[in-house]
């Protein structure tokens, strides 16, 4: 099985580890390494995650309050990485967005 990153999780990865660094540099770096942690984690047991709503699934990002939202492509051997959430910020912005396996989103759910 393969992990790839839609462009939307790409950007979101590449802000937020800026946005770290700019706290303290080593900062972003070790988000970056959260991120591929779960990466690793998701290639080892790809149903690891909670699943949503749909095909939607999300693994937490170690210290960091961000989820990784993800869905299993069986057919084509693929992990597909839509978006990185924050956990607290607008709640259930995900939802209506999961009918389409391939679409990205600007997640973020409330842990509760």
């Amino acid at each position: 099985m393969k992990v790839e990153f839609a462009e939307t999780a790409r950007r979101q990865i590449r802000n937020i580890a800026m946005d770290y660094a700019r706290e303290r540099r080593s900062l972003g770096a070790d988000f970056v390494f959260a991120v591929d942690d779960a990466v690793s984690k998701l290639l080892e047991n790809p149903r690891i995650g909670t699943r949503l709503e749909g095909v939607q699934r999300r693994i937490l990002l170690g210290r960091f309050p961000y989820l990784l939202v993800y869905e299993i492509d069986a057919r084509s051997d693929r992990i597909l990485v839509n978006c990185i959430s924050h956990q607290r910020r607008h709640p259930d912005h995900w939802r209506g967005r999961v009918e389409d396996p391939a679409a990205t989103c600007e997640v973020s759910l409330a842990e509760g």
